[in-house]
């Protein structure tokens, strides 16, 4: 899927499927250290994926709904079903 963003176009799929993200590095032909975005449409997916600070929070309770972007650990605990 292609949509636009505040400066380009983006290629879209599903960032938690392997699968997905596998074909989003080949479309683009993107290096593999080369890490995507992750967008989130409410803060409570974020609290799932990563371990957010207090700063984090902050930002996100002042900005969202909006554009904002935050670089945040992985939550090692995470596990797709």
């Amino acid at each position: 899927m292609a949509f636009p963003t505040e400066t380009v176009y983006g290629l879209g799929a599903n960032g938690l499927d392997p699968n997905s993200v596998a074909g989003i590095y080949g479309a683009k032909g993107r290096p593999s250290d080369n890490p995507l975005i992750l967008h989130v449409s409410h803060p409570d997916q974020v609290d799932k994926l990563s371990t957010l600070n207090k700063i984090a929070k902050q930002l996100m309770e002042k900005f969202w709904p909006g554009p904002l972007t935050l670089v945040l650990p992985k939550n090692q605990a995470y596990r797709q079903k």
